[in-house]
C-alpha cells in the first residue's frame, strides 16, 4: 500500500505539477483512496490496529 501511496503523492506533486488540477484530479483522487485503505485496513502495520492495541493495553492497567 504504501508504495502506491508514494507513487500517487509523485504523480500529484510532480509529474503534474504545473497541469491544471483537472489533469492531475484522478493522481489525487487515487492517493486519498490509497490513504483511506491503509489507514482503516486490515493487518499489523494499520492504524486501527495500533489504536486498537493502545486501548487494549490501557483496560490491562
Amino acid at each position: 500500500m504504501i508504495p502506491m501511496i508514494f507513487t500517487m503523492v509523485i504523480a500529484f506533486f510532480v509529474i503534474h505539477a504545473n497541469d491544471i488540477f483537472a489533469m492531475k484530479e484522478l493522481a489525487l483522487v487515487y492517493l486519498i483512496i490509497f490513504v483511506l485503505m491503509y489507514i482503516s485496513g486490515p493487518g499489523k502495520y494499520s492504524v486501527d490496529y495500533v489504536i486498537g492495541r493502545q486501548l487494549k493495553n490501557k483496560r490491562k492497567l
